[in-house]
C-alpha cells in the first residue's frame, strides 16, 4: 500500500502474500514502508495497493544463474571424477561419475541459493500493476 508521494520518492507499506514468503529481501517481514520506483508512471496516490516486483534484469540474471551455474558445475565434476578418483587410487567407473555430478549439482545449487538470498537488494522494487484504488 502506498504510504508516502513526497517528489520522487515513493514508499510503500508490505501486506504480506504469498509471493512475499520466497522473496530475499524481507521487506514484509520487517512491516515498515520502503522506497520503490514507478517505471510505468502509473497514477499514484496514498491508499493505492500496488503490486510489487524486483526488477526483471536482476530477475533475469538470478534465473540465468540459477540454470548455468549448477548446469557448469555438474558437466566439471562428470569430467573431473577420473583425475579425482586416480588420486585415491580408485577407478572412476559410471557409478563414481554418477555420484561426483549429483554433488557437483548438489553444492553448486546450493551456493547459488545463498549467493542470491545474501547479496544486497542493488536497486529498488518497482510497481508492477495497482490492485485497488484507494476511496476518494
Amino acid at each position: 500500500m502506498v504510504v508516502s508521494l513526497k517528489g520522487g520518492d515513493i514508499r510503500v507499506l508490505p501486506l504480506f502474500n504469498d509471493e512475499c514468503a520466497s522473496c530475499a529481501a524481507g521487506c514484509s517481514k520487517r512491516g515498515e514502508p520502503f522506497a520503490v520506483t514507478n517505471p510505468n508512471k502509473l497514477p499514484l496516490k496514498t491508499g493505492v495497493i500496488v503490486s510489487i516486483s524486483s526488477p526483471k534484469q536482476i530477475q533475469a540474471v538470478e534465473g540465468l544463474l540459477s540454470l548455468l551455474v549448477p548446469f557448469t558445475c555438474s558437466v566439471a565434476a562428470y569430467f573431473a571424477a577420473v583425475p579425482l578418483a586416480g588420486c585415491f587410487g580408485l577407478q572412476a567407473g559410471d557409478g563414481l561419475r554418477a555420484v561426483s555430478v549429483l554433488v557437483g549439482l548438489a553444492l553448486s545449487s546450493l551456493g547459488v541459493l545463498i549467493i542470491t538470498r545474501k547479496l544486497p537488494f542493488r536497486k529498488k522494487p518497482e510497481i508492477r500493476e495497482i490492485l485497488h484504488q484507494a476511496d476518494a
